[in-house]
């Protein structure tokens, strides 16, 4: 098997196995806090399997080596972990996944002027699209259709915190970013178990919880993280889109949920803003390497 067959491979299973997460949500009964408790010690735990696997054991010093931008970055992770299902839980799956995919463009935006990188233009023609995309589908929850402004509010700040990872990531390329996803989980774990008050699971969601919690969310960071050593960063992008279309597809078939026309306008202007850059981001990585973002193994392209 070629390294970009891998790489395909790797993305396109990625986005399978993560699609049935907002589906997960929706079928259990479980409060926001217990939930992000058991999303977050299922992260931790898998993330330090996968660690331990690679050979990696001394666990606890890797994750001191960090330091404090590690530490920061854990912490954006971890936020945006709480905001992904705060947003669930208010707006529809349609709207959350819409908005948090636009991550990567907040990224590279932020990277401009943080790092002081030079971006295209065709990032800065995104980054306005996007905005506007965002605020049609914003204003749509205004009706009441299906969706709510404080929900869609809710996963745009996902999106900052998970691009501003992305970018404390890209300042220090050269340390292993990879425990900072078992730090990350482990502060979502802590933060969660403090306000849950009962972590309870009742038996019809201990099914779902199991398939989220030790498949769902471990399978596809092992995936998506490491599909970008084989494929572009762009070319993951734009796989992971399929999820913007797939994830509400499936929760509209197993629930009933329906799109609002708001989302459905914004989000598919959204999804062809996205597309289009990352087919151009995909060519000009054909014409000029482009040295990707490094966390431990593996190069980060977006992700919840």
């Amino acid at each position: 098997m070629t390294s970009q067959s891998r790489g395909l491979l790797l993305a396109f299973a990625g986005v399978l196995i993560i699609t049935p997460d907002t589906l997960l949500v929706r079928l259990m009964h479980l409060d926001t806090w217990p939930l992000l408790f058991y999303r977050g010690m299922g992260m931790a735990a898998g993330v330090a399997v996968y660690t331990l696997m690679r050979g990696r054991q001394n666990l606890i010093q890797r994750i001191r080596a960090l330091g404090l931008i590690g530490v920061a970055t854990a912490v954006c992770f971890s936020t945006a972990n709480m905001l992904f299902v705060n947003s669930l839980m208010r707006t529809s799956v349609a709207n959350t996944l819409a908005i948090i995919s636009t991550a990567p463009i907040w990224a590279a935006f932020f990277s401009a002027l943080v790092l002081r990188e030079r971006l295209p233009l065709r990032t800065w023609a995104a980054v306005v699209l996007t905005a506007g995309c965002i605020i049609v589908i914003v204003g749509g929850g205004l009706g009441g259709s299906g969706s709510s402004p404080t929900g869609d509010i809710i996963a745009l700040f996902q999106a900052v915190f998970m691009a501003a990872g992305f970018v404390l990531i890209r300042s220090q390329p050269d340390v292993e970013m990879v425990p900072c996803m078992i730090l990350g989980g482990s502060i979502t774990a802590i933060v969660s178990f403090l306000n849950a008050g009962s972590l309870a699971v009742a038996m019809p969601d201990v099914v779902p919880l199991v398939l989220l919690v030790l498949v769902v969310l471990p399978g596809s960071f092992l995936c998506l993280l490491n599909a970008p050593r084989f494929i572009p960063a762009p070319e993951v992008n734009m796989i992971l889109l399929l999820e913007m279309v797939l994830g509400p597809l499936l929760v509209w078939t197993a629930v009933g949920e329906t799109v609002p026309i708001a989302t459905f306008i914004g989000g598919t202007g959204l999804f062809a803003v996205l597309l289009g850059h990352s087919y151009l981001g995909m060519r000009a990585y054909g014409k000029k390497r482009i040295v990707p973002i490094r966390v431990g193994e593996a190069s980060v392209s977006s992700g919840k």
